[in-house]
């Protein structure tokens, strides 16, 4: 319900400005960046919710900045401080955010997104997808081309990584459709699909 996102966006918010009235030390600037990454994160997952995919973007780009603070603390390194949750939202978020920016057209932000997610989850080929898409859009076919391609064997990709998890290539698949069914295409398209159909 939008009453209750933006009850939950004020209480973020604030949760932001008393984070920030914090005195500084050097453990409290890493509890601090911790705490500023994860409200960040939650204030763009609502805005996500509420379908304000660019709002979203800037505040998980916030969260992101705060949480590379936090990780080149020896806390962190050392197993003190944990960042597995905040990780976990701003992999799927910035994800998600990315496809839904593609979808609505704005291809220049959807790879800025997709490419910040990458920086902290290399491993997560299904954000590969998201960048060969905005990258296909945006005129730059051979780099999306290369990415296409590169994946095309790998089975089970996804945020979770399970067996339940869609192959590469059904993956991009789906995905082609929705964009068609958004008013996107491109040449590309068509080859891809040309080439996956060959390796059935």
């Amino acid at each position: 319900m939008r009453g209750d996102d933006d009850q939950a966006l004020k209480s973020y918010q604030d949760g932001i400005a008393n984070v920030e009235a914090w005195p500084k030390s050097e453990f409290d600037e890493v509890a601090r960046s911790y705490a500023l990454s994860d409200l960040y994160g939650y204030v763009g997952t609502v805005q996500a919710d509420q379908q304000k995919f660019a709002d979203a973007l800037n505040s998980f780009t916030v969260s992101l900045g705060f949480y590379k603070q936090a990780v080149s603390s020896d806390m962190v390194r050392s197993g003190i401080v944990q960042l597995d949750l905040v990780t976990s939202r701003l992999i799927e978020g910035l994800g998600n955010v990315s496809m839904n920016l593609t979808v609505a057209g704005d291809f220049a932000h959807a790879l800025t997104a997709a490419e910040e997610a990458l920086t902290i989850a290399p491993d997560q080929i299904w954000l590969q997808g998201n960048r060969a898409n905005a990258l296909m859009l945006l005129g730059r076919t051979e780099e999306a081309r290369d990415i296409y391609r590169k994946y095309k064997s790998e089975q089970h990709i996804g945020p979770a990584g399970n067996d339940d998890a869609p192959s590469w290539i059904q993956s991009v698949l789906s995905d082609f459709k929705a964009l068609r069914d958004a008013g996107f295409s491109s040449p590309l398209m068509g080859e891809i699909e040309q080439e996956f159909s060959a390796q059935k």
